[in-house]
């Protein structure tokens, strides 16, 4: 909704704990339409993705304020609206949808941005055992033309216990597995 946006572009432009207080009521709004957007996306996924049972917005989507003590933003908050859509909502270990609407940057995604240490090593022990499903969705023209590629966040050099002659280490380089989407702030969710 343009209101949620016009809000956001608000709360860039005054981010404080004193601003908000005082619009504590346009936060409300914002969070409630982003929520029914979100439940909107979880019941379309559900068509295809049956491990999205049972999830509700409220169990994907972020807090709006920042731990200033765990985070490089001094912003007191965040300034766009994010969920992840995963088995288990936001904090889960799988892979998953995401939808960030900001205002001049608003995307959907999928796959997995920042898998924890574990779970990194267990996909790519899965390319180096068998690479060739994987190759075979990136390469896809439709992949292709929707996503471009996987955000590019390689890592430099070989990863741990991976020669950096490995056949695929252009792939076993990456420390995240995710396609993203740019929207426009006037696509209808």
């Amino acid at each position: 909704k343009a209101e949620t946006l016009e809000f956001l572009s608000d709360l860039k432009a005054n981010n404080t704990v004193e601003w908000v207080e005082l619009h504590k009521d346009r936060l409300t709004a914002a969070r409630t339409d982003f929520e029914e957007t979100v439940d909107k996306i979880i019941k379309g996924l559900l068509e295809f993705d049956h491990h999205l049972l049972g999830l509700k917005a409220r169990d994907c989507i972020f807090p709006q304020e920042r731990n200033l003590e765990l985070s490089r933003f001094t912003d007191s908050y965040k300034t766009h609206l994010g969920a992840y859509i995963a088995m288990g909502g936001m904090k889960s270990d799988y892979a998953g949808y995401y939808i960030q609407i900001q205002p001049g940057n608003s995307f959907l995604g999928g796959g997995m941005y920042a898998p924890a240490s574990p779970v990194l090593r267990k996909i790519r022990q899965e390319i180096d055992f068998s690479p060739d499903e994987l190759k075979a969705i990136l390469n896809q023209p439709s992949f292709q033309e929707e996503f471009g590629g996987l955000v590019d966040n390689q890592r430099e050099g070989a990863p741990k216990g991976y020669p950096k002659d490995h056949r695929d280490i252009d792939l076993l380089r990456y420390q995240g597995f995710f396609g993203i989407k740019e929207i426009d702030d006037e696509v209808p969710l």
